[in-house]
């Protein structure tokens, strides 16, 4: 039989060629593997990078909540610790807080109507009449004791006379010279006009708008108080509140008794810690010997 005849392309034969395929198709196999290889390490450090910043953010996440939350405790602690100071001790009632306020109120008033007698004199005293300076001193000297026994010292209130212990009288007085104090204000400006010293193109000057603005406050505010003394007094409201200030002075006595009693078992309880400790630890025979 004649040979076969010779491949006219690669010259060689059919099985050659299929091996030649096969060694190209495994290479191309091996070079693709090792490409997919080199991707997933790539992919794997860079998650692990990914994960390890991740990690870290974490953890200076939870540092800082942490310190927020110590800080927010640490505030939360003062908050807590300055209420219960605050609520140490009885509280009053709104009813009381009430009377209370009226009755600084009436110490404010009283300052600023002593303030409106006093400064004229210390400035214009000269050019006053005697007749003026003889109504400043009594007007001060009634704001001075209306300050006195609104402060509800004991030791004062004794002193004084009772005259405005009653409050439909101490209403009457206080808007009596809340009154007074208009008229002042109406005589001062009406002597102005008379002596010609209003005239001014630019109209008054910044002192004389506070002054005037200060009396003007002044004198309405000691009116109101009276009024409100006087309607208090009518609805028969002093001696509820002076049940309610008796009550409130007794049980602060006693807690303050009771808080004294307290300090002193708990220093009485660590002096006794003191000395037993001292005596484990054999220093017990100096107090011993004290004793």
């Amino acid at each position: 039989a004649p040979p076969p005849p010779p491949d006219s392309e690669g010259g060689g034969t059919p099985s050659s060629s299929n091996d030649d395929k096969k060694k190209k198709r495994n290479e191309s196999s091996t070079s693709l593997s090792s490409a997919n290889a080199d991707s997933m390490t790539r992919k794997s450090t860079k998650s692990g990078k990914s994960s390890r910043t991740r990690k870290k953010k974490k953890k200076k996440d939870d540092a800082s909540s942490t310190r927020s939350g110590k800080s927010s405790k640490s505030k939360k602690d003062t908050k807590k610790q300055k209420q219960k100071k605050k609520k140490e001790g009885p509280q009053k009632s709104i009813c009381h807080l009430v009377f209370d306020s009226v009755r600084y109120l009436a110490i404010l008033a009283s300052c600023m109507m002593f303030a409106m007698q006093i400064v004229p004199l210390i400035i214009v005293g000269g050019e006053s009449t005697w007749l003026q300076i003889a109504v400043r001193c009594y007007l001060a000297i009634f704001c001075l004791s209306f300050v006195l026994t609104e402060s509800r010292i004991p030791i004062l209130r004794k002193l004084l006379a009772s005259h405005n212990d009653n409050w439909i009288l101490r209403g009457f007085l206080y808007t009596f010279i809340g009154l007074i104090g208009m008229e002042q204000d109406l005589a001062v400006k009406v002597a102005e006009i008379a002596a010609g010293t209003t005239a001014n193109v630019f109209g008054p000057d910044y002192g004389t708008l506070f002054a005037t603005l200060f009396m003007n406050i002044t004198t309405w505010v000691m009116i109101a108080v009276g009024a409100l003394y006087f309607l208090l007094g009518l609805l028969c409201l002093q001696g509820w509140y002076e049940r309610l200030e008796k009550d409130h002075t007794e049980k602060v006595k006693a807690w303050k008794r009771e808080k004294k009693r307290e300090e002193g078992f708990r220093k009485q309880h660590e002096d006794y810690k003191r000395y037993e400790k001292d005596r484990r630890e054999g220093r017990g025979e100096w107090y011993d010997d004290l004793e």
